[in-house]
């Protein structure tokens, strides 16, 4: 009868993890259980500086470099967006932002790079 009842209790706890959530919600995408955060990090840059052409419009530290790019270096505007949020808008562009056709580890990694950015 023990084993029924803490089976039981597994299952439930179960559930409940996965109808609540591991952990608190920070709006952070969630890491690609296969790239450390070093390579995607690492990956981002080069994407954001090559392939993604993201450094045209953005600068190289993040400032922009014409005037319809946001700030990336200002944490006031990084706290004011999801990880979700920025993901929708380097791959469907946004303004005059082209969208950016990489896989989504792709867009990921550049997530995660913007994101580096702040100051």
């Amino acid at each position: 009868m023990q084993s029924k009842t803490f089976v039981a209790g597994l299952a439930g706890m179960a559930f409940l993890t996965t109808l609540l959530g591991s952990g608190p919600a920070t709006g952070r995408a969630p890491a690609t259980r296969d790239e450390s955060a070093g390579k995607r990090l690492a990956r981002g840059k080069r994407l954001y500086n090559g392939a993604g052409a993201c450094v045209a419009c953005h600068g190289t530290d993040g400032r922009p470099t014409v005037p319809d790019a946001p700030d990336l270096t200002d944490a006031d505007w990084q706290r004011q967006r999801t990880d979700e949020e920025l993901s929708k808008s380097i791959a469907n562009g946004k303004g005059t932002m082209p969208a950016f056709k990489g896989s989504p580890a792709d867009i990921e990694a550049l997530v995660a790079y913007v994101r580096s950015l702040a100051r």
